[in-house]
């Protein structure tokens, strides 16, 4: 580990992480406290069952904390003597890491909700749904939702405070379709080519799903820092 992070790295790393984490143990209770209620006040209409509105909710959450992020921890750590691979390097893992506490947070929450209130309700198609009781299945796909959504969310922000307003639309139109393919590989109206449905026939539908969906996003995260690596590399700090 020593070798893959130096000192500066984990400082930065644990400076995210543990502001992360704060602004989610805030974030955290509204939501579970809503989720309660909405169970007792029969005007409040719930579609969602805890899983499937936590990562709903934690995408949204990711992208914004992605753009704020993008807006002031890069200069910030530059200005004082980081090295842009160092900090980039230490907010990801950083991030990486609250996101991974989150999902077996989330996980436990919901295992206990089933528990209590049942899991009765929900489309076909949420994920829940689909990978129903498969809980390493849904942490992963949770983790591996929100850590795509920051990144998107640190592009989106990357480009328009370093680079102006034009790169910044561009981030915008190339992040819609990373989200919207992100959402496709996890759909379960997803049909695979032919020639690849005969490769996998030795699988259930549901493990399909699953490993097209785990190969697409990683695909699309590999590809997102690649893309961050080198705009990072490349990114002018400002006076």
């Amino acid at each position: 580990m020593s070798g893959f992070m130096n000192r500066v790295s984990r400082k930065v790393a644990m400076d995210v992480f543990l502001m992360l984490s704060t602004w989610v143990a805030w974030c955290l209770p509204f939501y579970i406290i809503f989720f309660i209620i909405a169970h007792f006040v029969p005007q409040i209409q719930i579609d969602l069952n805890f899983f499937d509105g936590a990562i709903q909710s934690a995408k949204i959450y990711m992208l914004v904390v992605g753009i704020i992020l993008a807006l002031s921890l890069p200069v910030a750590y530059i200005r004082n003597g980081v090295t842009r691979k160092n900090m980039f390097k230490g907010v990801f893992i950083g991030m990486s890491c609250m996101v991974g506490a989150l999902s077996i947070v989330v996980q436990i929450l919901y295992g206990l909700t089933i528990w209590i209130f049942g899991n009765a309700f929900g489309q076909s198609n949420d994920l829940s749904q689909i990978y129903h009781k498969q809980f390493l299945a849904l942490l992963l796909i949770f983790f591996l939702l929100c850590v795509i959504y920051f990144a998107i969310g640190w592009l989106i922000g990357l480009a328009f405070s370093r680079y102006g307003f034009f790169p910044g639309m561009f981030s915008i139109a190339l992040s819609i379709v990373l989200v919207g393919l992100s959402e496709f590989f996890w759909n379960s109206y997803m049909k695979l080519p032919r020639q690849l449905d005969l490769l996998m026939r030795w699988l259930t539908d549901t493990q399909i799903l699953f490993v097209t969906g785990l190969v697409g996003s990683v695909a699309i995260l590999v590809l997102l820092i690649v893309l961050l690596r080198v705009i990072v590399g490349r990114m002018p700090i400002k006076p």
